[in-house]
Formats: structure tokens, C-alpha cells, sequence
């Protein structure tokens, strides 16, 4: 399964020296990824037998997968390192079984997604750039059907390598300082297509740039905050860091993927919002608001905050208002013919 995922890694190099960088949102490299998480997350669900803490510990190494998402240099470093660590959470728990057959099994993914990490941050400042002359509207249809697919029949060996701290210590040149990309704000057949906002910066949507059918996608974008002032039909956040966004409403949902440090901030209508492979994401409501229905999927650190009934909602005081942790543990037991599932734990 995991070798599959490695082995596609040469189908996204390739198709990234091939072609230009498509200007739409890369949701299309990550099919596999999507699909072999749900995947796991259906055994861990329905195979009571299987292990959990291993099965977890898969869940956790897919996110390294997704390198492309982020701009090259620190951003990508960083957050693969976020990615590694966390696969050690739930890793260490099946070390801590201390049965040689376990400890076996994680050090051979370790080495595997080791592997790739290392591969990836010691090309941090270019490997997320497309190179290629291809025609960027091509490479969508490209890669799904196959012509660079071919690629990764390639046999990858993987070797036990160099933990990243070790790696670190390692001589390295002096490189050039990476390439501000540049802002991307417009607007095509009613969609807002927002990139690489970074260093504290702002925009505000409003009026006639905002109607019931106006989708929003901020793609790559950090250190910055974004206001939508006007009832919407969707807006979808991918590959995002320290940003907030304040909404004034939302018709279909809220989507926020692959993003660290995510402050959302729903007013007046804001039914769903979805968060996947995604950490430190606060979301604020209101007494309009209250209501909505927040769904996490490969998730950590999820965190609610409403007013409490009875109050207005503009109080500054803490005990006004209710801050609660989506739990990331669940126990599920069978009660009669029916699975029960409930939180093992309460995030504080």
C-alpha cells in the first residue's frame, strides 16, 4: 500500500519536470493518498481484530505524501517535519508492546517514510517547483490517464537512512534565497481563485464581488487574514498556514486541507465546515452559527469555541463562552446488535 504511494512520487516528479504548474488546485495528486487513508480508516473501523495503534500510525506517515501542496524552502520543511513527528505518536505505542514482530514492523515504515522525508528536505528549496513546458491545462488529464503514470512501475528499494536530526548536521552550500511566488487574486466564471498571500497581508471580498454562488479557494497562502463579507456558496482552504478568515455566510461548507493555524470565524450562516489532515485549527461561532457541524478526518488539535446559551455573544469574558476540543480517541464497543462508539478523551 505504502510502496503504491512511494512509487507515485515518480509519477509526480515526472509530471512536475513535464509541465507547468496547473493554476487550479492540486487535489488530483493527492486521489491516491485520499484513497488509501479511507481505505484504513474503514479496517480500523470494521476489523476489530486489527490493530489500532498500527493502523494509526499509517494514518499518520500519509500526510508526508502531500509535499507538493506547500511552497518550497521553510514552509515545506517545516511542515514535513510537523508530519514526521507525528508519526511517532502512535508509533511509540507499538513499540511500547515490546514484541519483536511489532517493533519490526515500525522500524521497517520508519525506515520507509524516513526515507522520503529525507528525500524531500534535503531538496526543500526546490523540489516543489514546477519545471516543466507542458501546457499547464494539460497536466491534470495527463496524470490521470496515465502518461506519466507509467513511471512509477518503477521498484523502489528502500534503505535504512539518517534520522532528520542527523541529517541536519550534514555539510551544505549556501543557496540563494527562494523566489517570492507571486499573489494570486482573481476571479473566473464566478470562483476565486486566492494564492501565496503571505507577510501579513489582507483581502476583503465584498459587494458585487460576493453573491450565493461564489465559491472560494485559498491555495499556499500564510501569515495572512481574509474577510468575505457577504453570503457565499463555498470556500475551500488547502495548503494554508497561520491564516484567518472571517465569514459572513456560508450556503454549502467550509473545507479546510492539508492547513496548520487555521482561526475561522463564521457570523451569520455557516452550516458545515470539514477538516482533513489538518492541525491547530480554531473555529469561533456565533449565536446564528452555533449550530454547525464540524467534521474531522485525520485531524489534531481541533478546537470550538461558541457562546454560552443565555448570552449575547460580544462578552470578553472567558466564562462567557464555551472552548471545546474535538476528541481525536474513540472506544467502540458492540451494545445488543448495535456499535457504540464515544470519546475516550476530551482535548483541553
Amino acid at each position: 500500500m505504502f510502496i503504491a504511494l512511494i512509487n507515485e512520487q515518480v509519477s509526480v516528479l515526472t509530471l512536475m519536470s513535464q509541465f507547468k504548474k496547473p493554476t487550479s488546485l492540486l487535489v488530483f495528486l493527492s486521489a491516491l493518498s485520499t484513497a488509501t487513508f479511507q481505505q484504513i480508516d474503514e479496517v480500523k473501523r470494521k476489523d476489530f481484530k486489527a490493530p489500532p495503534n498500527h493502523l494509526q500510525t499509517l494514518i499518520d506517515g500519509i500526510p508526508l505524501m502531500s509535499w507538493y501542496n506547500y511552497e518550497a524552502g521553510d514552509v515545506v520543511r517545516d511542515a514535513m517535519k510537523e508530519f514526521y513527528d507525528a508519526v511517532f505518536f502512535y508509533g511509540n505505542k507499538v513499540l511500547k508492546l515490546d514484541k519483536p514482530l511489532d517493533t519490526a514492523w515500525f522500524e521497517a515504515y520508519k525506515n520507509l517514510f524516513s526515507a522520503h522525508y529525507n528525500f524531500v528536505v534535503s531538496r526543500n528549496d526546490s523540489i516543489t517547483k514546477w519545471t516543466g513546458t507542458g501546457d499547464a491545462a494539460s497536466a491534470e488529464k495527463a496524470f490521470k490517464s496515465g502518461v506519466v503514470a507509467t513511471f512509477a512501475s518503477a521498484t523502489v528499494t528502500v534503505t535504512p537512512t539518517t534520522a532528520p536530526e542527523e541529517a541536519k548536521k550534514a555539510p551544505v552550500t549556501v543557496k540563494k534565497a527562494p523566489v517570492q511566488k507571486a499573489v494570486v487574486k482573481e476571479n473566473k466564471n464566478n470562483r476565486w481563485n486566492v494564492e501565496n498571500y503571505s507577510e501579513g497581508a489582507q483581502a476583503t471580498f465584498s459587494g458585487d464581488e460576493v453573491n450565493k454562488d461564489t465559491t472560494f479557494s485559498l491555495f499556499g497562502n500564510k501569515d495572512s487574514s481574509f474577510t468575505i463579507d457577504g453570503k457565499c456558496k463555498s470556500i475551500l482552504l488547502e495548503g494554508c498556514k497561520k491564516v484567518k478568515i472571517y465569514v459572513d455566510s456560508v450556503v454549502s461548507e467550509v473545507s479546510i486541507m492539508n492547513c496548520s493555524a487555521i482561526e475561522l470565524r463564521g457570523k451569520t450562516q455557516m452550516k458545515t465546515v470539514t477538516v482533513e489532515n489538518s492541525s491547530e485549527v480554531k473555529i469561533h461561532l456565533t449565536n446564528a452559527t452555533r449550530d454547525c457541524t464540524v467534521t474531522t478526518i485525520c485531524c489534531r488539535s481541533v478546537f470550538v469555541n461558541a457562546p454560552k446559551i443565555g448570552t449575547d455573544g460580544t462578552s470578553a469574558e472567558e466564562a462567557d463562552w464555551v472552548k471545546v476540543g474535538v476528541p481525536e480517541i474513540y472506544l467502540s464497543n458492540i451494545k445488543g446488535d448495535e456499535m457504540v462508539t464515544k470519546a475516550a478523551e476530551i482535548i483541553d
